[in-house]
């Protein structure tokens, strides 16, 4: 038996099929048949084993196969994806709003994401739909909106065709967020973009390009409904190019953009080799080992500290930026731009905190009515921003080559874990804890999808879904959260080809400094 388990209204059912070289339907065809002889021979055993399946379908025990396009292979094929055991139970729930079909009698699980009810449209001035040039494949006529068959990938007529996506969904309550239909092979393949768009910021990987067009801020924020962007990459010649562009960073090979876009390059008309704040880039180790870049301005510097980021290709971001920007100016820019930084300040030039208002002065317990007023912010100016604390927890502390120490204010690891909602509960195996939280922890965005180095749209609008789901007063909305580590980790696992960009961009950008200005 093979169940639908959900099934759009209104919505196109996708048919789906062994590898994507056999014609459509000829999957689930060959599966009846294998069906029908199994149930030929079944036992009691086994009958009474399916169907308890079919009562209580499992969802660790059952193999789970993902339905989508190859896009490695030139054309795109529709092909199934084995999922691994542990994300099993996740990737089901994760398609609760989707297609998704038990087949009790193999114990598997094939998941699909929606298409829209009409997968063919006649080209004006064709007689012919795409689908009927395919061997076996149904005529137009034959397609109903309960089952619709995928078509091999239309041949653009681009040179730089954009393959489809493997996440397109549709929403039954909006139509115009579903996937255009499919004209003639002779026109290039048109599809909205996905709902799991990846933010991803071409001036962080290198992009040198004219002036871009407004709305492309807002497509690389994430945001599927922007109907205006949607059509950004697949319009030449800037979006054809940075869809190449980008390809390169998220390929397995080691080739690189062209230098005629890559501001990497010293062949590039606007190259960072002679930049002004490349030369000023300063390598520092923090106590915890990981490794910062300082901008020392030097002689014109404004203020008495200095910019520090994370990584090589957020200091190269900086360099990109006017070079007239102050940098008060440049914080303001990393902060609205989500850029994780620190402001540091050389420690032997820090001096004590003064002393004119004593500590006994600060009110050490505070009541339920007790409102934060002036006079603990001012307190907390003489007290905070020195950068000493008793605890080093307290303090961003780094060292550069020379061994001149740099501090700022951090976050305790506490404090972060309070701004997260983290609680610590007791398994129930002696005194053992588990860990959840209302929002994942830094530490459980490291090596994920999710990953882009900077706090992305898709960040925010978590961060903000949380949040009202904190406080909403309905207990059924509240169900998933708070969530365990693990838990956290499949739900900002991603794409792939996002962590693979940002962590590409990382590579060649420490690479270019080591070749512009040495070794830190």
């Amino acid at each position: 038996m093979v169940e639908i388990i959900h099934q759009a209204s209104g919505g196109g059912f996708l048919a789906l099929y062994d590898d994507g070289k056999s014609s459509p339907g000829k999957f689930w065809k060959k599966r009846e048949a294998v069906h029908e002889r199994m149930l030929k021979v079944e036992s009691e055993v086994k009958k009474t084993a399916r169907l308890n399946r079919e009562r209580r379908k499992p969802t660790v025990s059952a193999i789970v196969y993902e339905w989508g396009w190859d896009e490695d292979e030139t054309p795109p094929i529709f092909m199934k994806k084995l999922v691994r055991k542990s994300d099993r139970a996740e990737t089901i729930m994760n398609y609760r709003k989707e297609i998704r079909r038990y087949d009790s009698y193999m114990n598997e699980w094939h998941l699909c994401y929606k298409f829209s009810d009409e997968l063919y449209a006649e080209s004006p001035g064709s007689s012919e739909s795409p689908g009927s040039s395919m061997p076996g494949s149904p005529s137009q006529k034959e397609v109903t909106p309960a089952l619709s068959l995928p078509c091999e990938a239309p041949t653009p007529s681009s040179s730089l065709p954009l393959p489809p996506s493997s996440h397109w969904t549709y929403t039954s309550g909006d139509r115009d967020a579903s996937i255009p239909s499919l004209s003639a092979r002779n026109e290039p393949l048109s599809v909205s973009p996905p709902s799991k768009a990846v933010s991803m910021s071409p001036s962080l990987l290198q992009l040198s390009l004219p002036s871009l067009p407004p709305n492309f801020r807002a497509y690389a924020s994430g945001d599927p409904k922007n109907k205006a962007s949607s059509d950004f990459f697949k319009t030449p010649p800037v979006g054809q190019i940075c869809t190449t562009f980008m390809k390169c960073f998220t390929g397995k090979g080691e080739d690189r953009p062209s230098s005629e876009f890559w501001d990497l390059a010293r062949e590039n008309r606007q190259t960072l080799a002679f930049n002004a704040r490349v030369s000023s880039i300063r390598m520092l180790n923090c106590i915890s080992g990981k490794r910062w870049y300082m901008l020392d301005m030097g002689a014109s510097r404004t203020v008495e500290w200095s910019i520090a980021v994370a990584s090589a290709a957020d200091a190269l971001y900086v360099c990109r930026l006017d070079q007239n920007m102050t940098e008060k100016e440049i914080a303001l820019d990393l902060a609205e731009e989500g850029v994780r930084f620190h402001m540091v300040q050389r420690r032997d030039t820090l001096g004590m905190a003064r002393r004119d208002r004593s500590a006994l002065t600060y009110v050490p317990m505070r009541l339920s009515g007790d409102v934060f007023n002036q006079r603990d912010f001012d307190f907390y100016l003489t007290k905070g921003p020195s950068g000493i604390h008793k605890e080093q927890g307290h303090m961003f502390i780094a060292k550069d080559t020379a061994g001149v120490e740099y501090v700022d204010d951090d976050l305790s690891v506490g404090e972060f874990e309070a701004l997260c909602g983290l609680y610590v509960t007791f398994t129930g195996t002696g005194q053992q804890v588990g860990k959840l939280s209302w929002y994942p922890l830094p530490y459980v965005f490291d090596g994920q999808g999710e990953d882009m180095g900077w706090w992305t749209g898709r960040a925010e609008r978590l961060w903000e879904t949380c949040n009202a789901l904190i406080l909403s007063d309905n207990p059924n909305r509240r169900i998933d959260l708070p969530k365990a580590v693990m838990k956290w980790r499949d739900r900002l696992r991603g794409f792939g080809d996002g962590w693979c960009a940002v962590k590409s961009a990382e590579d060649w950008s420490k690479r270019f400094l080591e070749s512009e200005i040495g070794q830190f």
